[in-house]
């Protein structure tokens, strides 16, 4: 049986290599003071030491190992508290999924978004809306509640979709950059502070408070009265967070962040088309069919020629399937003309056609009005035309 004395000992000796938490110190602390006086629950001597008065050695010991104690104690815990920017990022780079509120604006005027991540899908909600980055798949949804409305972003410009997000960044600032500032409690709870240049910001300082033990943030604040807190790290999160799918009965809407590849013409086609353009002695047909190629073209200076309005051409050209529209259908007066195309766009989650009106301005024919319509849509648009102009005729 080993004596009191090699017993405490023993319990200093686990403490050295404890990284604890307060409760476990604190037990740790109790159990090696315990042992000055037990040798263990069973022992007879227990009541002896309690009760007959300690001679001068066992009393100095006693003070020795409460000092001993107290200072291997307090080692632990400064060593504990020391921590380095360096910490703080490699317990980032382990986190799988975080939630945190993005709180921006003063008391008077603000906005609270709740965001998640998970992995590098990333989630935010805002008064009624949410957006949704999935960057594997190349798209982002925006769903608005308030108005019912639905948006597949489609990011087909081959680069990878991004959501600012100023946790995400902590990770990429370098170590040396960030420098302590001392300490301060956050709701109730000390922290460590760390101040660091944010990313994208030309130098803005951002300062983020650190609990020691976990090393994690607990608040971190940014220029323009912008904060983030409330985290909790590591937590199950839903897949129905991360669904790509708009909801039931919701308007939808899909755009492309960069248009489509102009189409290339030939040397023939492109004469002929600019001659068009540049001929105000065109028909409505050749002024929609020139329309059609030289948009598709991206030769935006000769499509201006053609419009009565400001309409942008790479407006048009960035909705999907705009390369395939081919004239179908036309209706005209000598003033006035409708043309309809095939329906080749996915549009608002419908196949569309796109609506043309032609008006004969100073002898000049130039489209006026340019609509996506559904098939239905295009029925009404034609009783419409033929109801202003009953003298309409079909152009072959």
């Amino acid at each position: 049986m080993t004596s009191p004395h090699e017993d405490v000992l023993q319990h200093i000796d686990l403490l050295k290599d404890v990284v604890p938490s307060p409760e476990s110190t604190h037990r740790a602390i109790a159990r090696a003071a315990n042992a000055l006086l037990n040798q263990g629950p069973d022992n007879k001597a227990v009541g002896a030491l309690r009760h007959r008065p300690r001679s001068t050695w066992t009393t100095a010991l006693a003070a020795c190992m409460a000092v001993l104690i107290g200072v291997i104690a307090c080692f632990v815990f400064l060593r504990r508290d020391s921590v380095a920017f360096g910490d703080v990022q490699e317990e980032l780079r382990r986190v799988n999924t975080v939630m945190y509120n993005f709180v921006t604006g003063d008391a008077g005027n603000r906005v609270t978004t709740r965001c998640i991540l998970s992995g590098t899908r990333a989630r935010r909600e805002e008064r009624g809306r949410v957006t949704i980055r999935i960057p594997d798949q190349k798209i982002t949804l925006f769903i608005n509640h308030n108005d019912r409305t639905a948006k597949f972003l489609h990011h087909n410009s081959g680069k990878e979709p991004k959501m600012t997000d100023e946790y995400s960044r902590l990770v990429s600032i370098v170590d040396s950059s960030a420098k302590e500032i001392g300490k301060r409690s956050v709701d109730g709870k000390p922290v460590l502070g760390f101040e660091a240049p944010e990313i994208g910001t030309n130098g803005a300082p951002m300062r983020i408070w650190v609990d020691p033990l976990t090393r994690l943030p607990v608040r971190i604040e940014a220029s323009g009265n912008r904060a983030m807190q409330d985290f909790e790290f590591n937590v199950n999160v839903s897949e129905n967070l991360f669904k790509l799918i708009a909801p039931d009965a919701y308007f939808v809407e899909h755009a492309y962040d960069v248009p489509q590849s102009p189409i290339n013409l030939d040397e023939v086609q492109l004469q002929k088309y600019t001659s068009i353009a540049r001929d105000p002695s065109r028909s409505p047909q050749e002024t929609i069919e020139a329309f059609l190629k030289l948009s598709a073209a991206g030769k935006d200076v000769l499509v201006r020629k053609l419009l009565r309005n400001p309409i942008r051409a790479d407006e048009i050209r960035e909705l999907n399937g705009f390369h395939k529209l081919e004239l179908k259908e036309m209706l005209a007066t000598n003033a006035a003309a409708l043309g309809i195309t095939s329906a080749a766009i996915e549009y608002r989650g419908k196949q569309r056609a796109m609506v043309l009106e032609v008006k004969r301005v100073d002898g000049n024919w130039l489209i006026d009005d340019i609509d996506l319509e559904s098939a239905d849509e295009v029925q009404d648009e034609v009783r419409r035309f033929v109801a202003e102009h009953p003298d309409a005729k079909e152009v072959e």
